[in-house]
């Protein structure tokens, strides 16, 4: 069982200013502003907040993921951590970053590394076509802010399905003991082989009742066939 807390623009073409001019127009008139969207940046690592290990997971029929495992040696909960990875080829070009602008949150933070604790996390939608041979992992300070009150999540251990459309999936179920309804829960399922992850994935469960349990399914990157499945649940970041 785990304590976690709750809480692009294209390029105008050339020669296109009546175009422009119609587009700003419209935003005056409607009192609203263009927001650039920034990717995610990360000018100076973490003091508290590491990552202890990074693991890249690559099958070439369902795609990369990298895994980070991340530790928080301060007092305090961290919410809503950073974390800019960027994958590698053997010849040390640069293949993938979560840098991009347009990703979710949950690809680009952590929502929360409890204090002097661990916590395992997932991106799954690393778009590498083929080459990658190591990713690496830079963790940022905590960007959020300590929510009212503590949730605790639990979530039954993973059991091994195979889909005969997706391939394998962790599932189970997963509770909390909040007395509002959660919706778009992160969860993580994990599968190790002794010290070492073989493969991962997350799923998003939809909605999650005050005293109910709802299913999870979690479709995995990389090979759990005979591996011990762990489970993870942390509260949604992403802007509804």
């Amino acid at each position: 069982m785990a304590v976690l807390l709750i809480g692009a623009t294209l390029p105008a073409l050339a020669g296109c200013e009546s175009t422009q001019s119609k587009s700003q127009r419209a935003e005056r008139e409607a009192g609203t502003q263009v927001k650039t969207e920034q990717g995610l940046t990360i000018a100076t690592p973490s003091a508290d907040l590491e990552a202890t290990a990074t693991t890249l997971l690559t099958d070439p029929e369902v795609g990369s993921a990298v895994v980070v495992e991340l530790k928080n040696t301060s007092k305090d909960d961290a919410f809503e951590v950073p974390v800019l990875v960027k994958v590698a080829g053997a010849g040390g070009e640069d293949l993938f970053s979560n840098a991009v602008p347009g990703l979710q949150r949950s690809l680009t933070h952590v929502a929360v590394v409890p204090a002097g604790g661990t916590t395992v996390w997932v991106n799954d939608q690393v778009t590498v076509t083929g080459g990658a041979d190591a990713a690496t992992a830079t963790v940022g300070d905590a960007e959020g802010q300590p929510p009212a009150k503590a949730v605790r999540f639990s979530a039954t251990q993973p059991k091994l399905e195979e889909d005969p459309t997706s391939g394998l999936a962790g599932t189970g179920f997963v509770k909390h003991d909040s007395p509002e309804d959660l919706r778009r829960v992160v969860v993580t399922v994990v599968a190790r082989r002794g010290d070492r992850i073989v493969a991962a994935g997350r799923g998003i469960v939809a909605r999650i009742k005050p005293g109910k349990r709802a299913r999870y399914q979690a479709f995995l990157i990389g090979d759990a066939r005979g591996a011990e499945l762990s489970a993870t649940a942390q509260p949604n970041i992403d802007p509804e």
